[in-house]
């Protein structure tokens, strides 16, 4: 349980993310790597 007010810091290589995003996730990894690696535009030039 995370409590009002506490950030929670999980650290991922992008391999597990890549890992998880593809065989565990509901897109919350892959929105996650979009947001702090690259952009959506980015990925669909």
């Amino acid at each position: 349980m995370i409590l009002p007010g506490i950030v929670a810091m999980i650290c991922l290589t992008v391999k597990d993310m890549m890992r998880y995003s593809l065989s565990l996730s509901d897109n919350n990894a892959s929105n996650v790597m979009f947001r702090e690696l690259v952009g959506v535009a980015t990925t669909d030039t």
